[in-house]
């Protein structure tokens, strides 16, 4: 059966949480501060890698002057080489992040702004592909959303707010179903759910269980299917 398989991955629920925050809410800056000050070791880290709160001293300061885009990229990069090296660096560095941010940008036309589900897929991404590195050596398997899930995106009805969800569904549907099929399925206005009707047992199962590994990883528990792309 061909196709892609996700693994699980321990993201760091701290910072998965930070992602997960809508910020088209009133006071998002309060559930920011909140939910940094509220752990005191993220806490401790923010204020000892970040430049920026050598100049302020105040973290709400510093991430008001930074914005939530240079804040999220500055704090995401200290996870990523934290993975890479087994330990936290010194300073934050944005060029760590370059493939993520560059990942969201060409997602970001569908999703609901405010969210930064596309942004959180990049993360999940680009840490499953250092686990897969790591577990298989020299020649690993490079966990990838094909460049056809792009074209299949512009059947949407509307934004997505998880648009992370639809990625992924739409990427076993490609898997499953070839381009062909998926893309004339889509312009007829073929609903997501009819399409998973017609796949085969074996590609329904790979499909819940990557969305539950996804789900998992990202601290979810309600995955579903849309019904309209």
């Amino acid at each position: 059966m061909s196709g892609f398989h996700l693994p699980y991955v321990h993201l760091p629920k701290e910072l998965v949480e930070l992602l997960k925050i809508n910020l088209s809410n009133n006071n998002v800056l309060d559930e920011i501060l909140s939910k940094i000050q509220g752990n005191r070791p993220l806490n401790l880290l923010i204020e000892t890698t970040f430049p920026e709160f050598y100049e302020s001293k105040k973290l709400e300061k510093m991430i008001s002057a930074l914005g939530w885009s240079s804040f999220r990229n500055r704090l995401t990069s200290l996870y990523i080489r934290k993975a890479q090296t087994g330990k936290f660096p010194d300073r934050t560095d944005i060029n760590s992040v370059a493939e993520i941010c560059d990942f969201e940008q060409r997602f970001i036309q569908y999703g609901m702004s405010g969210f930064s589900r596309a942004y959180l897929l990049g993360l999940y991404l680009s840490l499953a592909n250092l686990s897969v590195r790591n577990n298989q050596g020299v020649k690993p398997i490079m966990l990838r959303i094909p460049e056809q899930v792009d074209l299949f995106l512009r059947f949407s009805q509307n934004r997505s707010e998880r648009v992370d969800l639809l990625i992924l569904v739409l990427s076993h549907l490609y898997h499953a179903l070839g381009d062909e099929f998926l893309l004339s399925a889509l312009a007829q206005g073929k609903a997501i759910d009819e399409l998973y009707e017609i796949l085969a047992f074996d590609f329904r199962r790979q499909m819940s269980d990557n969305l539950l590994a996804y789900s998992a990883s990202i601290n979810e528990v309600d995955t579903f299917l849309y019904r309209k792309v």
